[in-house]
């Protein structure tokens, strides 16, 4: 039987060899090819290894072996050599894969025969409970969406077998109720809680709580294990068994624990269905929730299609890379030393503000205060009356001021004004007109019109003549 591993040193700092650094610390008698490793206190196991460096990535291989004749003593002995290799803080400067395991192979093997038989036991149990439901017709009480007309007797037969542990589980342990929800208000109105005893109105709620199948049937056997405990228990150690993955001496142990026991009461509980009776409400559930997991199964391989579908179109579409090259990109610049140093400049900003920050928020509290006072109020509601008592008189002014500027802006108010300006132009004097001029203008202006009387005082010659020969006639003849 044997263990093999692959050593990388964190620090890398040249060649190394694990046996030299602390197998003298774990095992008893090394040497250079082989060690002894206590199994109790009396037997003691003799193991070989062999270590192999690799300069190319600085690792070393380690593989153990151990024939001592017997398989339960040779694993027992190379599982204590994994626990104490794998467990020991010596192990802390390396970095240890196991490559292949003989130890978790030995123990698996042990653990098929009795997990085999702990699901056939469950198995037993649902297909116990569908057909004393339904007999032949129970893929007729499923409700499918696209059940076929013609059921064929294959499908009868052999249907049940499709369904996996998971399905079981399901089945078995989902709540469900088979009431509408909120038609409970109806029965339990205000009027008929009144003529109702207390244990009516638990039976009803009782009635609507969502229960799992499992509860609905056997909760009234108090001698049943708790088979849902059980079950996720069991499915950590039957993963690593079906996927052929670490399975120690101590995971084998407390398995067969647990299924030691639940094994015979599973085997109870399957002899009392066959006396067991299913109500209307029971044979009810058990086909709702028969078809829940079928049709969650039929849809699965299509919802599985889909999301395939969606990932290759992701992987095939050069606009989608591109998306999230960019989202990497931001995600990069996010991260970035920068970033991280602006975001310890924000941060101390915001420690520095802060204070400013709450005496502003401090000040505008005693400033909402101030304003909600009774003194504020009250000024408030003398302010209100004032303005309600010399309403009508500012409006009153309001109004006179709107008529006055309408009759000053009227046509007719504008042709007073404007005769009112002629009048007062045409009484301006001349001394008036003569402070506006210059000295210069008014001399010449005086002399024009000293002139003009001057012309006036002497008349013209022909002037003359006329008024004489008009004196020598007398008759108005001037010829």
């Amino acid at each position: 039987m044997k263990l093999k591993y692959v050593f990388f040193q964190k620090n890398k700092q040249g060649k190394f060899f694990p046996s030299k650094l602390f197998f003298s610390e774990l095992f008893e008698n090394v040497s250079k090819n082989d060690f002894e490793i206590h199994i109790s206190k009396l037997k003691a196991a003799h193991i070989t290894y062999q270590e192999v460096y690799n300069d190319g990535n600085n690792s070393c291989f380690l593989i153990f072996e151990c024939n001592e004749g017997k398989k339960e003593f040779t694993a027992r002995a190379l599982n204590r050599v994994h626990k104490l290799l794998t467990k020991s803080p010596k192990r802390a400067g390396f970095l240890i894969v196991t490559v292949m395991d003989e130890v978790s192979e030995y123990y698996c093997s042990k653990a098929y025969p009795i997990l085999g038989r702990f699901e056939r036991k469950v198995r037993e149990l649902v297909y116990d409970v569908v057909l004393k439901s339904f007999g032949s017709q129970w893929v007729h009480e499923t409700n499918l969406p696209k059940k076929s007309e013609s059921i064929t007797d294959n499908q009868i037969q052999s249907g049940l077998d499709e369904l996996t542990m998971f399905d079981m589980e399901e089945f078995l342990f989902i709540e469900y109720s088979p009431q509408e929800p909120n038609s409970i208000w109806s029965e339990l109105s205000a009027e008929n809680l009144q003529k109702m005893l207390k244990d009516e109105i638990i039976d009803h709620i009782e009635a609507y709580r969502p229960r799992t199948l499992w509860e609905r049937l056997f909760s009234d056997k108090t001698e049943i294990i708790d088979l849902q405990d059980t079950l996720k228990k069991v499915r950590k150690y039957r993963n690593a068994v079906a996927h052929n993955k670490e399975f120690s001496l101590s995971d084998f142990m407390e398995l067969k624990s647990l299924l030691t026991t639940a094994i015979p009461d599973l085997d109870y509980t399957i002899i009392g269905l066959e006396k067991q009776l299913f109500s209307h409400e029971d044979r009810a559930l058990i086909s709702a929730r028969l078809s829940d997991v079928i049709n969650q199964k039929l849809s699965a391989p299509a919802m599985m299609q889909a999301s395939r579908l969606n990932q290759y179109q992701i992987n095939t579409n050069p606009s989608i890379r591109a998306l999230e090259a960019f989202q990497a990109k931001i995600n990069s610049l996010t991260n970035s030393p920068s970033m991280r140093v602006f975001n310890t400049m924000q941060a101390q900003i915001d420690r520095l503000t802060s204070p400013s920050i709450r005496a502003l928020e401090t000040m505008q509290a005693k400033i909402n205060s101030l304003t909600n006072s009774p003194s504020m109020r009250a000024f408030n509601t003398t302010q209100a009356q004032i303005d309600r008592l010399t309403g009508p008189s500012i409006q009153a002014l309001e109004a006179m001021k709107a008529k006055y500027d309408y009759i000053f802006n009227s046509p007719a108010m504008k042709a007073q004004l404007l005769f009112s300006n002629l009048d007062a132009i045409s009484h301006l004097s001349d001394n008036n007109i003569s402070d506006d001029l210059s000295s210069n203008d008014q001399t010449a202006l005086e002399n024009d019109i000293k002139s003009d009387e001057d012309d006036n005082d002497e008349p013209t010659n022909s002037e003359s003549k006329d008024s004489d020969a008009t004196d020598l006639t007398g008759d108005g003849n001037t010829d």
